[in-house]
């Protein structure tokens, strides 16, 4: 069964649960991004047209101040909206993760006598706590990472459409090669990172069953050879990890350099085109602050979609358990 519909089987009937909470999180969420990265820098970019057109002070005043009494109103509104939607999230996800326990215990409970006796109890625990905690930080990286940067790129994409088709063509093609470039690496790491999952989870569950029978260690004078076959497995644990690593830090270079080139080009084609009066100076100062919410967007995006791989990896290990019934 794929990862993600595996998950997905499982996890969603608990959510729909609560599913009104749910979707008033996505709304309010929506709302709150596009009123902070997108509506209020182009009320700045209006204040910056009238400040360089260089019209005397009082004819500039009325309209500038009517501008600043509006960026007033937004961010108030932000405000307001995100400490709303920060209470919901905590309430749906309370909620959720508590029913995901509770199914994960009785599913889990519901096994073969052979499958416990076969099976470490302390890996057991590990994979099961493992795969609440994960949940939390799926849910998290996606309303914070893949929702915002979605709605940050579409409004930014429709916004810079009416400013410069030239500059739009150019951001849509740029975006297109990073997530193209991004999600290649990403789906190269995850086998590592179930890999590094599985180790993990016999570190753990090596440590519960030692220390589970650790009076019997003492007994038998085990200590010495428990100690080694410990140190292979976090060896081994260590390899896997390491190789995991590296890659995701191949993948930050990636980041680092697509994101140089992008900056550089871009603002290079907007001087040119501002010498030629085809944009205005509010329209650079719009499209640089565009820029640096999007780099700082996409650079947390591709270290989110990692952390967010890790934990479906994690997430794996329970749902095949749950397969298996």
């Amino acid at each position: 069964m794929p990862l993600f519909k595996g998950i997905y089987k499982y996890v969603w009937p608990q959510m729909r649960k609560f599913k009104f909470a749910f979707f008033v999180i996505l709304v309010l969420f929506t709302i709150r991004t596009l009123l902070d990265h997108i509506i209020r820098p182009l009320y700045f970019k209006k204040i910056i047209d009238i400040l360089s057109l260089g019209l005397d002070q009082v004819s500039s005043s009325q309209s500038i101040l009517h501008l600043v009494y509006a960026l007033i109103f937004i961010s108030l509104l932000t405000t307001i909206i995100a400490r709303s939607v920060k209470f919901i999230f905590f309430k749906f996800e309370i909620n959720v993760v508590r029913e995901l326990q509770n199914y994960c215990f009785t599913k889990i409970q519901n096994h073969s006598q052979t499958f416990f006796a076969n099976t470490f109890a302390g890996s057991l625990v590990t994979k099961s706590r493992r795969f609440v905690r994960s949940f939390e930080t799926m849910f998290d990286t996606f309303l914070y990472n893949f929702l915002s940067t979605f709605i940050i790129l579409i409004g930014v994409f429709v916004v810079l459409s009416n400013e410069s088709i030239i500059v739009s063509l150019f951001f849509g093609v740029w975006v297109i090669i990073y997530f193209g470039v991004i999600v290649f690496f990403i789906k190269r790491k995850v086998k590592y990172d179930i890999i590094e999952a599985v180790a993990d989870s016999r570190i753990s569950g090596r440590l519960a069953d030692v220390f589970g029978n650790i009076l019997a260690v003492k007994i038998f004078s085990a200590s010495k050879s428990e100690t080694e076959s410990f140190r292979e497995i976090t060896d081994d644990a260590a390899n896997k990890s390491r190789t995991a690593w590296f890659l995701g830090g191949k993948i930050e270079v990636a980041q680092a350099i697509l994101a140089f080139l992008v900056q550089s080009t871009l603002l290079y084609v907007m001087v040119q085109l501002w010498l030629k009066n085809d944009i205005t100076t509010g329209t650079v100062v719009l499209v640089q602050t565009y820029m640096l919410i999007i780099f700082d967007k996409l650079w947390d995006f591709g270290n989110a979609l990692m952390k967010f791989m890790k934990s479906a990896a994690d997430m794996k290990e329970v749902v095949d358990i749950f397969d298996t019934i």
